[in-house]
């Protein structure tokens, strides 16, 4: 191979891979906004949101697992609002084994908590109390002072479908004592 073919191939080469650079932050910046737009429209237009996520879905790889997950929360979210919490079931867990599968396991906390707000929904209390307690667990490694404050609320809420007043108002009392240390960290 003659030494000006080499630079002519190699010169292609780089034009090409220059040319694809852009093109991904073009569908990377694509992505972010139809996934803002999918959130802006969750409880307000649950179907509009779909149609956005159906979009975001189109533009992102089998391979890219972070996006995918906050694609099945955001439908589950989504089919929360709409009342079908047998579907939002559907796509917390759709999230939940994916986040299994990921390394750094993102989002697993607020899956799990979401997954729990609609098994409660559902009256599935058992189901709904055990997704809670490990949601709380790694909200506290986290240090996640909001979502231990919505969970220890959740956990009572539970506790108070199951008759158990006496835990339902020590879990509330907790959540409420979270947030005014949360209210007072702020000050």
């Amino acid at each position: 191979m003659n030494t000006l073919f080499k630079y002519i191939l190699i010169f292609l080469i780089v034009a090409n891979s220059a040319q694809s650079v852009p093109a991904l932050a073009q569908v990377k910046n694509q992505v972010d906004i139809l996934l803002d737009s999918s959130q802006r429209f969750l409880s307000r237009d649950p179907q509009k949101s779909q149609q956005y996520l159906q979009l975001v879905q189109q533009q992102i790889t089998d391979d890219d697992s972070v996006l995918q997950i906050k694609v099945f929360n955001n439908y589950g979210v989504s089919y929360y609002f709409k009342g079908a919490f047998d579907s939002s079931v559907y796509f917390y867990r759709q999230a939940l084994d994916l986040i299994n599968k990921t390394e750094g396991k993102p989002d697993l906390a607020i899956t799990l908590k979401n997954l729990g707000i609609s098994c409660s929904r559902l009256g599935l209390y058992n189901e709904a109390l055990g997704y809670y307690l490990e949601a709380l667990s790694l909200a506290q490694k986290q240090n996640l002072t909001r979502e231990i404050a919505s969970i220890y609320s959740s956990i009572g809420n539970v506790h108070f479908y199951n008759q158990s007043a006496t835990e339902a108002k020590a879990f509330h009392h907790k959540s409420l004592q979270t947030w005014r240390k949360l209210k007072d960290d702020v000050r």
